[in-house]
């Protein structure tokens, strides 16, 4: 949320150093969740797209330079004391636990949410990445169709999901013994209300991110508006497909929720600037 509003600020009056602040709010972001270390990449490509080549490159280089030196501290430290920029356990365990279709060791029903642990290979598969890699390879060429069915569809499906996987059940991870939501009316009427607009919103912010890069520019006036939901699109889309790569778990698309519903209310008033005047904000 910290780099979402930066990114507001930033368009307002780009700049170097502005752009250096937010590379180093990423760094520190990754240096809490690991899986956001590639995203400055594709802030790159958003800086270059919307900025053009020459003030692209500027605020791309200083982004980028704010990055590394958030996070290079860290990976000296690593490399001083594990010999290496990284521990690999958490890319292993991402990759190989989101191996398994539905979360099920061959369909085993008790062995939904850690197949892994039904898994007699486990230790080998997840001996590094090579070898999980190895494993989804072959996966793939003994049925194809399945798993391009689990990574392609399922995964995605599961992700944006409303319930847990791993959890107590609906959208707590661990049990809760009082609660509003099972006892007062107002907030088991939001608790459904947003049970039932979730899958419509999950799919509305989805389209929007991809509309809008696809939908042709009608109004140079509204460039800022552009950068911002772009950011928020691509961001939705870069934790969609690393999530299609790895393990789907739903409690990691909570605290992208605010994102979601933001870019669903741009897909819905896009639809409704097009049905009102026939053009797009975009």
């Amino acid at each position: 949320m910290v780099i979402g509003s930066l990114t507001c600020g930033y368009v307002r009056k780009p700049s170097i150093w502005f752009s250096t602040l937010i590379g180093s709010m990423m760094g520190f972001a990754t240096l809490v969740r690991p899986s956001l270390q590639f995203f400055p990449l594709v802030m790159v490509i958003i800086l270059l797209i919307h900025y053009g080549r020459r003030p692209g490159i500027k605020f791309a280089a200083a982004l980028l330079l704010g990055f590394f030196l958030t996070v290079s501290p860290w990976y000296i430290r690593n490399v001083v004391t594990l010999g290496k920029i990284s521990d690999q356990t958490l890319m292993i365990n991402f990759l190989h636990h989101g191996l398994y279709p539905d979360f099920k060791y061959k369909q085993k029903p008790e062995s939904y949410r850690r197949p892994y642990k039904y898994d007699p290979r486990s230790e080998k598969i997840s001996k590094n990445v090579i070898s999980v890699l190895e494993e989804i390879i072959t996966r793939f060429r003994t049925d194809p169709l399945k798993h391009l069915k689990w990574f392609l569809l399922k995964k995605p499906a599961l992700f944006w999901s409303w319930n847990t996987v791993q959890g107590h059940g609906d959208v707590f991870v661990y049990y809760v013994s009082n609660t509003p939501f099972s006892k007062k009316k107002t907030f088991q009427w939001t608790h459904r209300l947003m049970r039932i607009v979730h899958g419509p919103l999950v799919f509305m912010s989805l389209l929007g991110s991809l509309l809008v890069w696809i939908v042709p520019q009608s109004a140079r006036s509204n460039e800022n508006i552009i950068f911002i939901v772009r950011f928020v699109g691509a961001l939705l889309l870069y934790y969609t497909i690393l999530h299609m790569i790895g393990a789907p778990f739903p409690r990691y698309s909570v605290p992208l929720r605010p994102f979601q519903y933001g870019m669903a209310l741009f897909c819905l008033y896009n639809f409704y600037n097009i049905i009102r005047t026939k053009k797009v904000i975009i």
